[in-house]
């Protein structure tokens, strides 16, 4: 499956565009009920994302040799354990679309499917951090498909859901679940791929679980705890921070079991690999601190932004197939980024400010 991943990565083809705009991620704000968070994505990216429909259709069908029938009755099985409110949003998001709910649904579980977002992270505080407040930087390394539709799409999503936390997703038009983000509490959230070892179980799926991390919970404490109840489906390394309290852990999911890794000191790593440190036993672990703590330790006794987009693009943590790079200062309200052609930790970083002035929830900008 992994081969056929990467075979379809190395067909793909996008044009070039002077200065890189092609690449530039785009940003909207959504604002209120599930349905109008929904309806103000569908609005503007309809057309997007009916055309990245059949992009990722034909790629399941390809690694999992499946008709549409097949994949679709697995999805609205899946379906049956998201969030109502998610669903809503969804439903809302596909009619302002002009699509199929099912087709959108499909979207939103792709990654169930296939071998993708790899990874590697690093979050420093405290001793560890040039000023002590917390920072967060996150390479996402995944596979990328004909046309490259994940390089040429980034969207930068802030969500202000009606009486929940205000959120700042790293997504594409269309995903309305997390995988990168961060919210007003100073919580960030990021995925890494783990290896599972048994068929996955009908329950949550990971990514929704994490959207709901984002809209809820206020302390790391809060974050594990919705993780250990919702035991979701996706085998990962979750590594989630508190800047406000500067502390960090990472949440280990394999089948039905969620075990939490808590640092050593004042800096904590993530790769693809289950650890001894979170309490595995009985399958092949690696060691909690490579490659990213150990090329931290190597950079700078203490870190600052630029220090971390340095472990980032160090060959020892380098992925060829890293398509977003970004270190979160939720302290300071901004982040680095660095989207599209990989690497994208070799790329350029901009920095943007990670949420507006508070204003009252009324329908969506």
């Amino acid at each position: 499956m992994r081969l056929v991943a990467l075979l379809l990565a190395a067909l793909s083809v996008a044009p070039v565009c002077a200065g890189g705009e092609l690449y530039k991620p785009e940003r909207l704000t959504a604002s209120g009920t599930p349905a109008e968070i929904g309806a103000a994505v569908g609005q503007r990216y309809g057309k997007t994302i009916r055309d990245l429909h059949p992009i990722f259709l034909n790629t399941v069908r390809v690694l999992r040799l499946s008709g549409k029938d097949t994949i679709y009755a697995r999805v609205r099985q899946m379906a049956t354990k998201i969030d109502p409110a998610d669903v809503e949003e969804m439903k809302a998001l596909a009619r302002s679309a002009e699509m199929d709910y099912d087709d959108l649904l499909f979207l939103n579980l792709f990654y169930q499917f296939v071998s993708g977002p790899m990874c590697r992270q690093v979050a420093v505080w405290g001793k560890s951090s040039t000023d002590g407040s917390l920072l967060h930087g996150r390479n996402l390394d995944w596979p990328d498909y004909p046309n490259q539709p994940l390089q040429r799409n980034n969207l930068i999503l802030n969500v202000r859901p009606k009486g929940q936390l205000e959120y700042l997703a790293l997504t594409w038009p269309g995903l309305t679940c997390v995988l990168t983000g961060t919210n007003r509490k100073g919580i960030t959230i990021a995925f890494n791929q783990l290896r599972g070892r048994e068929a996955a179980h009908l329950a949550e799926p990971t990514f929704f679980t994490l959207k709901r991390v984002l809209r809820t919970c206020a302390t790391l404490e809060q974050a594990i705890d919705l993780i250990r109840q919702a035991q979701p489906s996706g085998d990962g390394s979750v590594m989630i921070t508190d800047a406000s309290a500067r502390k960090a852990a990472v949440v280990e999911i394999l089948g039905r079991q969620v075990k939490v890794r808590q640092p050593e000191g004042d800096m904590i790593g993530n790769a693809n690999h289950a650890t001894r440190e979170a309490g595995w036993k009985d399958i092949m672990v690696g060691p909690a601190g490579w490659p990213v703590c150990w090329t931290a330790q190597k950079i700078a006794e203490r870190l600052d932004e630029k220090s971390i987009r340095q472990v980032l693009g160090h060959q020892d943590v380098l992925q060829r197939m890293n398509i977003v790079s970004v270190v979160f200062n939720p302290s300071g309200n901004r982040m680095q980024l660095s989207c599209g052609p990989s690497p994208a930790a070799k790329g350029h970083f901009v920095e943007y400010p990670l949420f507006g002035k508070p204003e009252p929830v009324a329908g969506s900008q």
